[in-house]
Parts: C-alpha cells; structure tokens; sequence
C-alpha cells in the first residue's frame, strides 16, 4: 500500500478588514478637517468682531485727540506739535481707560501753519471767508486759487467746456448745460496796511470773477491795476485736480483777506501763496492740521483732519447788508427833532402796488 504525503494547501486573503478600516480612517480625516476649518472660521470671526470693536475704540481715541487739540487751539491759535512726546506737548491725559489703559491717543501732531487752504465744499451761492497771512511774515508776491466742482475727482474729470463769460453773465440755465464747473467771485482786500476807514477799505478791496476755460495756458491777474469787478479767466485741465486756476500777482503784503462766493455751481478750492523767495509759503490763521492716532490693545487708528482756527482776525462776516428773492420796499426819512423810520402806511410800499 503506497502512501500520499502530497498534501494541497488552498490559502484565502481576506481584504475586508483592511478597506473598513481605510474607509474609517477617510471619514475621520474628512471629519477632522471639517471641524478645524470651521474651528479656523470661528476663530477668525471672533478675531474680526474684536478687530472691529477695537477698531472703533482707537477711531474714538483719535477723535479724543482731535478735541484736545481743538480745545488748546481756541486758546493757542499758533500751538505746534512736531513728535509725538504728549507729555511735552502737554496732552498727559491722553489715556481713555483708566482702568487697563489699553485705550488711548498715542501721538498727536498739530500743524497751524499748513502750505494750503483747503475748503472741499463751498455751496452754491453762499461764501467762505478767510485770512492769508504769511506764516513767516514775509509779503506774499501772489495767490494762486485752485478749484473744481466739489464732485469731480482725478480719476472722473466733469465738463469744463464752459461759456466765455464775455462782457457779462450767462444764465444759469444757458451756463449748466454744457459746464457744471463753477465761477469764483474772489473779493481780496490787504489786512493792517490800510487806514481804518471805509474810503480806503473800498480802494484798496479787489473784485474778481474767475471764469472756467479749459487748456487756455496758466492765467493771472494784476492786483494793482485790475479794476474792481473784473471778468477773469482761468485755465482748466483735463488730467489734473484741482482742475482750474488763476494767480493773483503783484501782492505786497504779508495779510489778506479772502471772501471767495461760489457761483452757479458748488466748488472746492484750495488756496496757495509765494513771496519773493519760496513758490510755496506756509500760512497762518485760517487752517491747522491735526494728525492724531488711536490705539486700543494691539489696534491703531489714525486720522488727519482740517480745522478753522478761530481768532480775533477770522470772524465770520455776512455776504450782505440785505438779501431777498423778492421784491424790498423800504422807505427812510429824518425831521427835525425825530428819529430816524420807515413809513409803511404810504401806498407805495403795499405790496399789491409794487
């Protein structure tokens, strides 16, 4: 009898442990990085929301630094501060939270002398009135007056193909049909060189009419010798903003007094001055400079803003004795041994016989 010794081994791989458990292994990897991304998503909102409140806080603390300065410049009107050391400047008090002191202004820079006048928003018919005075008190040579339309900027220039002005005024509608940049009227009048009466306060004030006309070259007017009321023009550019100017020459002295009236249209005007040795002077006594930052934690704000500086030589004046759109009827009269009076029972002022 013959004995088999070959035996058959069947061996059987069985794989589905290995697949469930890559399977498993997928779903927590997918399951991990959905938690953390939106762990990352909460994080960062938190982080944004704190960002925003700090944020605030420092815009808030800038603005408390505004209204210190604003506070020792009603009393200082030439108060300047070149760095930030507040102590010396004598803002000690310039943290907001007492408690932690996270919240505070921390530099505060304050400039009354400014190279330029800036005014962004001078509404149609009404006026904005201001000194240029030499900060250094050198007599100023000229007065160079930049303007546009307040809503033109550099990158969206408006129409400045405006009517000739001619021996007069077109009407508004005529005007702003094809040119929406506005006319100046430009009063100017040197302050402390004249005799304080009206005679002279009436030779010595200059009116000009300042014209919009586009690419005419760079334009000036002769102080001296320009009749007062004068029809001017000034040359307006197309690539440039403030896009329209004229010069005011032949000054000598180191004060004047502007009234400049925007017409037919709103304007923004910027204002700058030479003298005999520098194109750019800085001026004083119409516009500070205050640069103030915030801070609140690791979060800071800065902001810069203009303001007028109030003084004995800026007091507001009206553009007129009396104004109306309708018609005025006023009668005066003087007897002996009367006052002065108006007679409103004469026929001639009853409004229905006007």
């Amino acid at each position: 009898m013959k004995l088999s010794m070959s035996k058959n081994y069947s061996f059987k791989h069985n794989q589905d442990g290995l697949v469930s458990f890559m399977v498993a292994l997928f779903i927590m990897l997918m399951l991990t990085l959905i938690v953390l991304s939106f762990a990352t998503i909460t994080r960062r909102e938190q982080r944004q929301t704190l960002d925003d409140q700090l944020s605030s806080q420092a815009f808030y603390a800038a603005e408390t630094g505004v209204n210190d300065a604003r506070k020792v410049l009603s009393t200082t009107p030439n108060k300047s501060v070149t760095d930030c050391n507040l102590g010396a400047a004598g803002f000690s008090n310039n943290v907001l939270d007492g408690a932690s002191g996270l919240i505070s202004y921390t530099c505060l820079l304050i400039n009354p002398s400014p190279s330029s006048l800036q005014y962004p928003d001078i509404p149609q018919g009404t006026s904005q009135i201001f000194p240029v005075t030499s900060a250094s008190g050198t007599n100023i040579t000229s007065i160079t007056v930049n303007w546009q339309n307040k809503l033109t900027n550099s990158t969206s220039n408006r129409g400045i193909n405006c009517p000739t002005s001619g021996n007069g005024f077109p009407t508004i509608t005529s005007y702003t049909a094809s040119c929406d940049m506005p006319v100046l009227r430009i009063d100017i009048v040197p302050l402390g060189a004249i005799a304080p009466n009206r005679p002279n306060l009436i030779a010595n004030t200059k009116t000009f009419f300042m014209f919009p006309q586009k690419n005419i070259g760079a334009q000036t007017v002769n102080f001296s010798t320009a009749n007062t009321g004068d029809i001017v023009r000034g040359n307006c550019l197309t690539t440039t903003s403030p896009l329209c100017g004229l010069t005011i020459t032949n000054l000598s002295q180191p004060s004047y007094f502007l009234r400049i009236r925007a017409i037919y249209e709103d304007a923004s005007v910027s204002i700058t001055a030479s003298d005999v040795s520098n194109p750019t002077i800085n001026l004083s006594g119409a516009q500070a400079i205050i640069d103030s930052t915030g801070k609140a934690n690791d979060v800071l704000r800065r902001i810069q803003v203009r303001i007028p500086v109030i003084g004995a030589s800026n007091v507001p004046a009206p553009d007129f004795a009396i104004q109306s759109a309708n018609s005025i009827c006023k009668r005066f009269f003087v007897g002996a041994g009367i006052n002065a009076g108006t007679d409103q029972t004469d026929s001639v002022c009853i409004p229905d016989q006007l």
